[in-house]
C-alpha cells in the first residue's frame, strides 16, 4: 500500500513533467483578458454616448439621481469584501493555499 506522501510526490513529478517544455502564458492570458474587459466597457460607454447624443433631455429638465439604494448596495458589496478578505487570511476555506499556522 503506498502512501498519501509517495502518491502525492508521483502527482507532482508528471505535472512538472507534462509542463516541462511549454512556455508561461499567464501574463498573456491576463492582457488578453484586460483588452477584451477594456473594450467591452468601451462599447458600452459608446451606446450609452451615443444614445445621449441622439435622445437629449426636453428643455429645462435635469437628471436626479437616486442615492439611497446605490449607498446601501455600496456599503454591502464593502462590508462582503471585508468579511470575504479576513475568511481568505485564515485559509481555512482555500484548499489550494498551502497551511498556514493556525490555519484548520
Amino acid at each position: 500500500m503506498t502512501s498519501l506522501a509517495t502518491s502525492t510526490s508521483a502527482a507532482e513529478a508528471v505535472t512538472a513533467e507534462a509542463h516541462e517544455g511549454h512556455a508561461d502564458l499567464r501574463l498573456f492570458g491576463l492582457a488578453t483578458f484586460l483588452v477584451a474587459d477594456g473594450m467591452t466597457f468601451a462599447g458600452f460607454f459608446a451606446a450609452y454616448l451615443t444614445f445621449r447624443a441622439v435622445n437629449p433631455l426636453p428643455a429645462g429638465s435635469t437628471y436626479e439621481l437616486e442615492l439611497l439604494l446605490p449607498s446601501i448596495n455600496t456599503m454591502l458589496l464593502l462590508v462582503s469584501s471585508y468579511t470575504s478578505t479576513a475568511r481568505a487570511a485564515t485559509c481555512c476555506w482555500v484548499r489550494w493555499a498551502p497551511a498556514a499556522p493556525g490555519c484548520c
